[in-house]
């Protein structure tokens, strides 16, 4: 906490931007204790419930903005009743154009080296496998996608301590 103040002061730092809960108390109690006057966000990436308990309902006061990046992330958070002023919803996304293959040659090279039809739909989570990325919740839905469209597949990519309970 100390450190986060010293290098806001060094720095000026104006927005000081946390990703995790334990980032997001450790920024908002430097502010606090050594009157910072940075801005504290928050960016929320996950389903998991907020408790509505009074240390969290202050760390929301706190909070200039808390960034949901899906609309189930939103309306998690907005359930709570806490960060209902300052609830901005901000989509995950990449740049599909930076990332297309730069040729239909490639893209038949990709999916040959996949074992993957030509024509077949291909859909990809990228996400450490931890119980809070809700792989479980995908994996249902696949199932429903894979009756209807027996040549779609779903590749996941990652690391984590689901792994071994998830080989299939």
């Amino acid at each position: 906490i100390r450190q986060i103040a010293r290098l806001a002061r060094e720095q000026d730092i104006q927005i000081i931007h946390a990703h995790r809960g334990k980032d997001h108390w450790q920024a908002t109690l430097a502010k606090k204790i050594y009157r910072l006057r940075a801005l504290v966000i928050r960016t929320r990436h996950v389903v998991t419930p907020l408790s509505n308990n009074a240390a969290n309902r202050w760390l929301a006061r706190q909070t200039a903005a808390l960034v949901a990046v899906s609309r189930a992330v939103e309306e998690d958070v907005r359930r709570t009743g806490m960060y209902s002023k300052n609830l901005r919803f901000i989509p995950g996304g990449i740049d599909l154009e930076a990332f297309a293959p730069a040729t239909l040659e490639q893209k038949s090279a990709a999916r040959a080296r996949l074992n993957l039809k030509p024509n077949a739909l291909v859909a990809m989570c990228v996400a450490r496998f931890a119980v809070v990325k809700a792989h479980s919740a995908l994996l249902t839905a696949w199932k429903h996608v894979s009756e209807k469209l027996t040549a779609a597949r779903l590749i996941l990519v990652g690391a984590g301590q689901l792994m071994a309970e998830n080989q299939e």
